[in-house]
């Protein structure tokens, strides 16, 4: 009978102190020999070793939660109830109706008894094969829908449709793309169950086949169970048979095989036996996710409107102000105060709490980035060689200076438009923080929008009638 500890902490340093007397006993000897460097090593490397390989080997946790309860599913209705009450609160005029059908949809959703599964991959994976082969199972309240493949890249691939269901069965032929791996990165991050099958390993040599299982296993650590990646035949190559016949000649036909789907089947009774719920309430919170989306894409829309004429009156005001006192160089701290009172003024419409002292300090550091990133230096550039290029002149010392800081404040104030509606729609009583790496994003997209010589010349021309009005 085999002994086997199962202490590893306590057999390690066993090890290592076996390892460690053995340094000490021999290494009279190994002085007189020269060797007590290269016995140390091997006794004490050899126990570091052995407690490598025994704790270095982990699985990562996945990443993502396998499934939802349906206390968080309800609570997300919840929040979408809420959200959609300051949607219709903000614009009493917005006919909301669409919303309130889908929302009122989401909790007879939550008893839906059927279950839709996908099947999803890249051209010619087998993916109607195994269709047809699915459609003849004897499960209760299972559908299978194919999903076309995307005549463009899976990047930009939107996965509106495979959110929908309620699990995915992805098809590959190889080891996984880049784009294919993304894709279920997005969809295991909005709780999506997946399967993921490796088909038509036929067509390779049993090496080649077992070394890309294993990659499929090593790039999904994280991401998907073990248990839910393995191979299938949906529809095996024919095998070529020879019989030699009893004149002679040789009869040659190629003999069809059976599918070798057991494993898929196999793991789907397990699912849909021990899962079928979780699978409906992680659908169900995805279609709440969605709606809360639609209702964010609305209330910013409605909030867009009310945020660019504050933008506006601000731009007009750094720009009066630049005009009427010009300075050698454009000093964006000293319009600091002005874009202080148009954060705290935007904060205000997307219901991000701002105080006055944060703000002016914000605004500080907004003008520091766009000298950072080199947006002032591009600007002033571009906006004098537009007035010395065009019919457009110096009328006076500060026009220069009006203008650029009207445009550089207009950035801001988009750029700050931007950045709110990514943030949270509800309300809140305490100052957030502001994520400077997204709004450094959100401005160089804002300035790269906003740079084209017909905006810029568009831009001077009406900056220089409302000097001159």
């Amino acid at each position: 009978m085999r002994l086997q500890l199962r202490k590893p902490i306590l057999v390690g340093g066993m090890a290592l102190s076996f390892g460690l007397w053995l340094f000490w006993s021999i290494r009279d000897t190994a002085l007189e020999i020269g060797e007590v460097s290269l016995l140390g090593t091997i006794a004490i490397g050899g126990s570091f070793w052995w407690l490598k390989h025994q704790f270095g080997q982990k699985t990562p946790p996945l990443i993502f939660p396998a499934s939802l309860g349906r206390k968080e599913v309800e609570a997300a209705i919840a929040q979408t109830r809420d959200r959609l009450s300051i949607l219709k609160a903000e614009d009493t005029d917005r006919d909301c109706s669409d919303l309130e059908v889908q929302l009122n949809l989401l909790p007879k959703r939550l008893e839906r008894q059927e279950v839709n599964i996908a099947i999803a991959g890249a051209k010619l994976a087998g993916k109607t094969c195994l269709q047809k082969i699915l459609a003849t199972s004897t499960w209760e309240n299972v559908t299978w829908q194919e999903m076309p493949t995307p005549s463009h890249s899976l990047e930009n691939w939107q996965e509106d449709c495979l959110q929908a269901a309620d699990a995915v069965l992805w098809l590959l032929t190889g080891d996984l793309t880049d784009s294919e791996l993304q894709v279920l990165k997005r969809l295991r991050s909005v709780n999506q169950r997946i399967l993921l099958l490796f088909n038509k390993g036929d067509r390779y040599i049993p090496e080649e086949r077992e070394m890309i299982l294993q990659q499929l296993h090593q790039h999904i650590l994280g991401i998907l169970p073990a248990k839910d990646v393995f191979s299938i035949l949906a529809a095996p190559a024919p095998i070529q048979v020879r019989q030699h016949q009893g004149d002679g000649s040789l009869k040659e036909w190629q003999e069809s095989q059976k599918p070798e789907t057991q494993p898929l089947r196999d793991r789907l009774e397990v699912i849909l036996s021990t899962e079928r719920e979780s699978l409906v309430w992680g659908t169900t919170w995805r279609e709440a996710q969605t709606l809360q989306q639609q209702i964010k894409i609305r209330l910013n829309d409605i909030r867009r409107d009310r945020a660019l004429p504050i933008v506006e009156q601000y731009q007009w005001i750094a720009a009066a102000t630049a005009f009427a006192n010009p300075v050698a160089a454009l000093d964006l701290l000293a319009t600091a105060a002005i874009s202080a009172q148009m954060l705290v003024d935007l904060g205000a419409i997307y219901q991000q709490k701002l105080s006055l002292s944060v703000s002016k300090d914000t605004a500080g550091a907004i003008g520091q980035l766009m000298v950072k990133l080199g947006i002032v230096e591009l600007s002033t550039q571009a906006i004098g060689h537009l007035l010395k290029s065009n019919a457009i002149t110096f009328v006076a010392g500060g026009t220069m200076q009006g203008i650029s800081a009207a445009y550089l404040t207009r950035l801001a104030g988009l750029s700050l438009i931007a950045y709110f509606q990514d943030c949270a729609i509800d309300s809140t009583t305490e100052e957030t923080p502001f994520n400077w790496q997204k709004l450094t994003q959100k401005l160089k997209v804002v300035f790269e929008q906003n740079q084209r010589t017909e905006f810029l010349q568009g831009f001077a021309k009406q900056t220089m009638a409302r000097f001159s009005s």
